[in-house]
């Protein structure tokens, strides 16, 4: 602080009695992760000391004499300084030693001293009592390497530039579950894009074993079929917690998201990270329960002809999207097996309309919103009614947004997004020319009369001016009620789609209303 008050005299001075009235750290430094069983770095400490190395055994050996900076040799510190100069970039947190054997991540884009916001255009991050406000703990494996975890490798599919990047791997993933008291993978800012990794869950036995693509109980891949090395490392590590079926990487905390807000999710880009795809059918499994033994299929991939290979013959366009993208549930719900979507967060809706280039809205219900997302499909069809789809290891990138309640939707005819009212019931959706509602229920009537109220709602909030009594008339000679999906669980999913181009004007807009379709 001695060094910020003689840079800018005029700053208010920092009393101790300022000092004394802010609250001390109430979490440990390191705990051990309650999901992975692995100790783990939290953040959220109180004044901040050196930055330092930690030797390869550390914590174990955290008594035994050490340097007083943690630099063993020059060539280390070089190393370490240049590691963790691309973890600041990548993400704007940073490493520093609290005390002997404890390493504490800071955030350096939320910095807050005693007196006033830190001015990042006047001042150098200096290490010296610092605080942040209200950041939760984020869980960081103190024996993973840090630039490879938080930069895109040269070879990665995805194009869009990301300002955050979150890769699959055993920490990062939960398997089966959504669960809001699971710590936070990755903390962004509003409007941060992010590249996130996932893989494909079924465990070995759905990995293609041989050039044919024949799967077996000792799985493990052909040599001829590309698979992501983090997808063996998850399969092998991540053994405990499997309540559902879906590997689901996050959770990513944005910032300023609120119980009562909407987490608004862009898809920017989905790209594919193997090149091939499983579907089952099992005993009793699907829409259909056949009374059949499982039947697994491997589907070859091509990316750059944008076409799928089955088995049985002939050619699919690929349409890649992600069956499982949420938020948090309310923290009185507890964990969530993944199978079941749900009104309240999303999950595993199954919608194959959430290609690249289109937005989903979801609830949020704690802070941060708590994103997460996999199941990744290489292609669906309405319905699903096997009980999956092209199966495969995906990557996106997102644009995650909050969406406050004081903020109205708007849309004029040809506008690209229409933009939701917060908060919401249930999820929805948009694409450049369709507005989509979705609802899940026990029924599939019911979900359908759900997905039809919701955009009756959404009609109402982008045209006031629009009868309901001619809204349902518009949604029943333009709209289309699809079947999302009929074999997650208990829980059926419907969604309606619009089309823009059939929504009158807007009011005070001039022009005639476009023709609606018979």
């Amino acid at each position: 602080m001695r060094h910020l008050e003689a840079r800018d005299p005029g700053r208010p001075k920092v009393t101790a009695q300022d000092i004394a009235a802010k609250p001390d750290c109430i979490y440990p430094l390191v705990r051990t992760h309650p999901d992975t069983g692995r100790r783990a770095l939290f953040l959220n400490p109180k004044n901040t000391k050196r930055v330092v190395r930690l030797g390869a055994s550390w914590p174990e050996t955290c008594d035994d004499p050490a340097p007083p900076d943690g630099l063993p040799t020059d060539a280390d510190g070089v190393a370490f300084v240049k590691s963790l100069a691309q973890r600041v970039i990548d993400t704007g947190v940073y490493a520093h030693q609290w005390q002997r054997g404890d390493l504490v991540l800071w955030d350096n884009r939320q910095l807050m001293h005693a007196a006033a916001p830190f001015d990042a255009d006047k001042f150098e991050r200096l290490l010296f009592r610092a605080e942040f406000s209200g950041e939760p703990v984020l869980h960081w494996p103190i024996d993973a390497p840090v630039a490879s975890l938080t930069t895109r490798p040269p070879s990665h599919p995805l194009q869009s530039p990301c300002d955050f990047y979150l890769a699959a791997r055993p920490e990062s993933v939960a398997w089966g579950y959504i669960d809001p008291k699971r710590g936070a993978q990755l903390v962004v800012s509003d409007g941060a894009t992010v590249a996130i990794d996932t893989v494909t869950s079924g465990g070995p036995a759905c990995l293609p074993c041989d050039e044919e693509g024949g799967g077996s109980a000792g799985g493990g891949g052909g040599s001829s079929w590309q698979t992501p090395s983090a997808l063996h490392e998850i399969h092998l590590r991540v053994q405990q917690d499997r309540i559902g079926v879906h590997v689901l990487t996050g959770p990513v905390f944005v910032r300023g998201a609120a119980p009562g807000d909407v987490l608004r999710v862009d898809v920017l880009e989905v790209a594919l990270l193997a090149d091939w795809a499983w579907t089952m059918s099992r005993p009793y499994g699907g829409a259909l329960e056949w009374r059949q033994p499982p039947h697994l299929r491997h589907t070859r991939l091509d990316a750059k002809a944008g076409v799928a290979r089955p088995p049985w013959g002939g050619e699919l366009d690929l349409r890649p999207f992600f069956g499982v993208m949420a938020t948090a549930p309310p923290v009185g719900f507890g964990r969530q097996s993944s199978i079941p979507p749900r009104n309240e967060f999303g999950g595993n809706l199954d919608c194959k309309e959430l290609v690249a280039g289109s937005t989903l809205y979801l609830p949020v219900h704690v802070a941060g919103a708590m994103f997460v997302v996999g199941d990744g499909h290489a292609r669906q069809g309405d319905g699903e009614c096997c009980g999956t789809a092209l199966e495969t290891c995906l990557a996106g990138a997102f644009r995650l947004s909050v969406v406050k309640p004081s903020v109205p939707p708007s849309l004029p005819v040809g506008g690209p997004r229409a933009g939701v009212r917060a908060p919401l019931a249930r999820p929805r959706a948009e694409t450049d020319g369709a507005l989509i509602t979705l609802a899940c229920a026990m029924r599939v009537d019911d979900a359908a009369s759900a997905a039809l109220e919701a955009m009756l709602d959404w009609l109402g909030e982008l045209r006031p001016a629009l009868d309901r009594r001619d809204a349902y008339m518009l949604l029943s000679v333009a709209g289309d009620v699809h079947v999302t999906q009929l074999v997650n669980g208990t829980s059926r999913g419907c969604h309606v789609v619009l089309q823009k181009r059939c929504l009158p004007p807007a009011d005070g807009e001039a022009g005639p209303a476009a023709a609606v379709a018979t």
